[in-house]
């Protein structure tokens, strides 16, 4: 598994983690990517992806999982 970067914002800062994430595509440093996202009004989950064979969707979703492990495990650290 690849090393965990995160992109460091405000959570409810959408369009500076949408703006960062262009950045590093416009360089040619993203390889493929994996989206999800809640609409804001009626609750709908968007999905997408671009670049990414369902082996390559399951590895990046895969490290969202992680990193969602570990954010996890920080909060509740004292209770281990």
């Amino acid at each position: 598994m690849a090393k965990i970067i995160r992109i460091n914002t405000p959570q409810s800062n959408i369009v500076d983690v949408l703006e960062t994430v262009l950045d590093l595509a416009k360089r040619g440093e993203i390889k493929n990517i994996a989206l999800s996202a809640e609409h804001s009004t009626n609750g709908e989950v968007l999905t997408g992806y671009a670049n990414a064979d369902v082996c390559e969707r399951q590895y990046l979703i895969s490290h969202m999982q992680s990193d969602i492990t570990m954010a996890i495990v920080a909060e509740n650290i004292e209770e281990i």
